[in-house]
């Protein structure tokens, strides 16, 4: 009789390491799924944020270039009408993000976006007025066609290793 009792006991003893393991296990393996999940979330913002800014800063490129080019067959003292708004509406929705970059896209994109912000001002600097066209949309410049060119080419050269840097994953 006394050996029934003993059996009992271990046998409670057994279902609850058994049951306790599977606790553990069920709670190990939980938190396992969560932080994959959080991995695939955080590189799918990653990615997002990536062509995001990397779309805004090739359309950057292509319209400073295309200027550069364009006022490249302008007389140096030609006088020309520039708007000075700068593409960047997605930079700034998206800033808070920007965290989840690599370290070094991430400074190659502030570089190149900080630059672009302060486009304007230095736009300002060189121009000979600032005319008041209406609703003619966005803020312009009359400024040297050469001064012109040159402050865009300065920015090209800024852009390139952001572009660089979110081209390569």
């Amino acid at each position: 009789m006394l050996a029934f009792p003993k059996f009992q006991q271990i046998q409670t003893f057994v279902v609850g390491i058994i049951g306790f393991g599977g606790v553990a296990w069920s709670i190990s393996h939980s938190a396992k799924l969560s932080r994959d999940q959080h991995a695939r979330q955080v590189a799918h913002e990653r990615e997002t944020l990536r062509i995001a800014l990397l779309a805004e800063l090739t359309r950057n490129k292509v319209t400073i270039s295309e200027n550069v080019e364009t006022l490249k067959y302008e007389e140096d003292s030609a006088r020309i009408l520039v708007p000075i708004t700068p593409i960047t509406s997605v930079y700034e929705k998206l800033l808070d993000k920007i965290g989840v970059l690599s370290e070094e896209q991430a400074r190659a994109v502030m570089d190149a976006y900080l630059l672009l912000q302060d486009a304007p001002r230095r736009l300002k600097l060189i121009a000979e007025s600032v005319p008041d066209l209406g609703n003619m949309g966005g803020e312009h410049i009359l400024a040297s066609a050469r001064s012109v060119r040159k402050l865009h080419e300065a920015i090209l050269v800024r852009l390139e290793p952001a572009i660089t840097a979110l081209e390569t994953n």
